[in-house]
């Protein structure tokens, strides 16, 4: 992580007048094969895996693969669309290849994907007179009125979903020395993101 302060349009574009939080994911490695998954899990039903591996494929090219997988049950049945709500859903896929064509160059290329959405009906009928309990199971008769339970009724199929896209090319260059300066680096960072 870093955090810059101020204006980092020079380095980082115009969008950045306020300063900029600059998150640099890590860059796979020549050391040979690695994989690792993480499996997570909690309440209501959650459920998160977390795959990784580290591919070399040749002298100086490398590979990344990460993604971040997660699930829930919810934590409201809706008795009228037969579905959870509240069950955040996120499908995360990040693929970075590292070139080092030359010594003193390195060019990373890197890709992700995002799709995030849960079923979005969280409200929950605590008092409700017998009218209007009888209008309501008229309609849903599996409504449950009890305010204690984990059942709402909705005909609103509301819904939250993203989809995140992107790409970026960084091309970096060991400069150290020229015109007598010790620690010198020329970097091109190039990206496109879309949502």
């Amino acid at each position: 992580f870093e955090v810059l302060r101020g204006p980092q349009g020079t380095l980082f574009g115009k969008n950045s007048t306020a300063g900029l939080l600059n998150i640099v994911t890590r860059a796979p490695e020549e050391d040979g094969v690695n994989a690792r998954m993480e499996v997570l899990a909690a309440s209501y039903g959650s459920r998160t895996y977390r795959p990784m591996v580290y591919l070399p494929l040749m002298e100086g090219v490398a590979v990344r693969f990460s993604g971040n997988y997660s699930t829930s049950d919810g934590v409201l049945y809706n008795t009228f669309l037969k579905r959870d709500e509240r069950n955040p859903r996120q499908y995360t896929s990040r693929l970075r290849i590292s070139v080092e064509p030359a010594e003193g160059w390195r060019g990373d290329i890197e890709g992700f994907t995002s799709n995030q959405f849960e079923n979005f009906n969280i409200f929950k009928i605590i008092s409700a007179s017998t009218a209007m309990t009888d209008l309501i199971k008229a309609r849903d008769p599996n409504f449950d009125g009890n305010p204690s339970s984990d059942r709402n009724s909705s005909n609103v199929p509301s819904r939250e979903s993203t989809i995140i896209s992107g790409a970026n090319f960084t091309l970096t260059h060991d400069m150290s020395g020229t015109f007598d300066i010790k620690n010198l680096e020329f970097n091109s960072i190039t990206a496109y993101g879309e949502q």
